[in-house]
């Protein structure tokens, strides 16, 4: 029996490195794979360390989203630089998530990509697990594009191009979600997780549909990834792509789906936004299309699909243990008796 495990990294408890690990040490068969991955946000680094293991990693000074000088991880790999958003405007580095998220910048993207954007062909940005919804603003202004913000706040409302703006054809943007900046599934769905209140919402969904309409990208897919970095993507010159793109280039995902009995994926919620382009959510749906046995475990399951519920296996983690590790390495254990029967 061949199965292949997909080790995504669990939000604040266990890196995708650390569940690779565990997978490995519970499912030591040859025919069994293990392949860390990421979408864009958390863990993005681990998943080019394991395509580029000869690569080497890299360090700069730069900015937190509530402006603290800070020191992050990047990647080198030949002319390529790799950056995860997640280690600079991600949820480590903010201290309250509910405490004035209107003023977190994006700065510190920027600051990183002004030094560096001459010297490689390309620079990868992982785009997720972020806390700021600037729409770029921070890392346009660091690019010498003129901005004008809401204020009291870092959200941009328009931005100008002048003759000190740099262009950034080399930039290639992997995206946690295909969401737009406007509508339903826009930018707006991922709010309330950043520390914007109820009663905002609706303001702020305002704001995304006005900037959209503006620059005329309404509905345009991944624009709303990282609360706007898709649209500062965008509008510098550069490219958004789905992890699903990227990993097929890097891995040939669709390959071990098709060749595998069965497939195990984890994530810490199990619910409608991970069908929203995430790597998780583009699993599941390959590997239903090849009518293969999926596995998933999960803090939670929040599906409004009863199909989904009914046609995959869902194994429960306890949100309440005080070892992650362990109760991962339990749950995990309880999988391969399944499996094995």
């Amino acid at each position: 029996m061949k199965r292949v495990f997909f080790a995504n990294s669990l939000k604040g408890t266990l890196s995708n490195s650390e569940i690779f690990f565990l997978y490995k040490n519970i499912f030591p068969s040859k025919n069994d794979i293990v392949i860390p991955v990421s979408d864009g946000g958390d863990g993005f680094l681990n998943l080019i360390k394991f395509i580029h293991p000869s690569g080497k990693k890299k360090f700069f000074k730069t900015f937190s989203p509530d402006g603290e000088k800070m020191d992050v991880e990047t990647f080198e790999f030949k002319n390529t630089l790799f950056i995860e958003s997640a280690k600079i405007v991600g949820f480590l580095n903010v201290k309250d998530i509910y405490k004035n998220p209107e003023k977190r910048s994006s700065k510190g993207i920027g600051f990183i990509l002004k030094k560096v954007y001459n010297d490689y062909k390309k620079i990868y940005l992982g785009i997720g697990g972020t806390t700021t919804f600037d729409l770029g603003a921070g890392s346009f202004e660091l690019l010498g594009y003129e901005t004008l913000k809401l204020p009291e706040s870092e959200i941009l409302i328009d931005f100008k191009k002048n003759e000190n703006s740099i262009i950034l054809k080399n930039l290639i943007s992997v995206c946690d979600v295909s969401s737009p900046l406007d509508g339903r599934s826009g930018a707006l769905t991922f709010l309330k997780q950043k520390g914007v209140k109820e009663k905002d919402l609706k303001f702020y969904e305002s704001i995304f549909k006005y900037v959209a309409k503006k620059y005329g990208v309404s509905g345009k897919d991944f624009l709303g990834s990282g609360g706007g970095l898709g649209f500062f993507t965008h509008s510098v010159g550069g490219k958004n792509i789905s992890c699903w793109e990227f990993l097929s280039k890097n891995i040939k995902i669709e390959n071990l789906i098709k060749e595998s009995d069965s497939v195990v994926i984890n994530e810490g919620k199990f619910d409608d936004q991970s069908m929203m382009g995430k790597i998780n959510g583009e699993i599941v749906k390959r590997s239903l299309k090849y009518g293969k046995k999926v596995f998933v475990i999960t803090g939670e399951v929040d599906l409004k699909s009863k199909k989904l519920k009914k046609v995959l296996t869902f194994i429960i983690l306890d949100k309440k243990s005080k070892d992650c590790k362990i109760e991962f390495f339990k749950k995990a254990k309880i999988l391969k008796e399944i499996i094995d029967g």
